[in-house]
Parts: C-alpha cells; sequence; structure tokens
C-alpha cells in the first residue's frame, strides 16, 4: 500500500512538531539545546539502520530531509504547538496511515524519537541533572496512550 506524497509530507512534519513541543516544554539552555539536537541528529541516522524494511519510515525521513534543505533561513520547519494542539494534531496520524502495514512501526518510531529528545538533556549546569522532566514524562504518556504502544 502506497502513500501519496502528499501523506509523506503530512507524516513527516510530525518530527520537527514532536521535537520543538518537546524541547519548549522545559528549555534546557543552550548545551541542553544542543543535546537536544544531536539526540535527533542521531536518531534519525539510526532510524535508518534500525527501522530498515519499514518503507514508511525511510519515505518520512527522506521527506524530513526535504524539509530542512528547503527551509528558508530563520523560518521554523514546523508551526509552534502546545502539548495540547500538538496530541490533537496527533489525533490525524491513525487517518493519515490507515491500515498501512507499515503504521504501527511508524508509531513507534515517533515515540521513540520523542523519548531519545526527552532524555537528552537535564535541568541542570550544562544539560546535566534529571534527564526527562514530570512536563515531558506526561508528554510520552500521552503520546504513547494516543499510539496504543
Amino acid at each position: 500500500m502506497e502513500l501519496s506524497a502528499d501523506v509523506i509530507k503530512q507524516l513527516a512534519q510530525f518530527i520537527p512538531q514532536i521535537v520543538q513541543t518537546l524541547t519548549s516544554l522545559d528549555p534546557a539552555g543552550l548545551f541542553g539545546r544542543m543535546r537536544e539536537i544531536g539526540a535527533v541528529g542521531g536518531f534519525l541516522k539510526e532510524a535508518a539502520d534500525k527501522f530498515a524494511g519499514n518503507n514508511l519510515i525511510e519515505q518520512v525521513i527522506n521527506a524530513v530531509d526535504d524539509l530542512l534543505r528547503n527551509a528558508q533561513g530563520g523560518q521554523p520547519i514546523a508551526e509552534s504547538l502546545t502539548p495540547e494542539g500538538l496530541m490533537d494534531k496527533l489525533s490525524m496520524v491513525n487517518g493519515l496511515l490507515g491500515d498501512h502495514p507499515d503504521g504501527a512501526g511508524f508509531k513507534g518510531f515517533l515515540y521513540e524519537l520523542a523519548e531519545r529528545v526527552a532524555g537528552a538533556a537535564g535541568s541542570g549546569l550544562f544539560g546535566s541533572g534529571q534527564k526527562i522532566s514530570d512536563r515531558e514524562q506526561a508528554f510520552l504518556n500521552d503520546l504513547k496512550s494516543k499510539f496504543g504502544l
């Protein structure tokens, strides 16, 4: 089952939106932000191997690459959403995926991305300290519940 390029692009938008929402929940300062961005890059690199064979995830990662390449200087690549707003928007995922055979893997992929970003930096000096705040954990719990993971 093949999804349209428009659907792939919509699914790709969830990646920067999840990252942006998580990094805004508990700002971790410059060094923490660097750790969080590094976590995204590392995760996407590893995802190519970890989720090899999941054509949907491969297409979405390529679409994210396109988003980053085509981003206008200084313009955000995703709209800023509150955690609640993002959860509402993530309700679209099931409708976009339908009964796609790689859909469950894609939801797991999004959850693992969120978990990696949340655990990248703590609230202490240089991003040390408790890694996942209560607000981030609540977001992860809501995401897990929303996706039925």
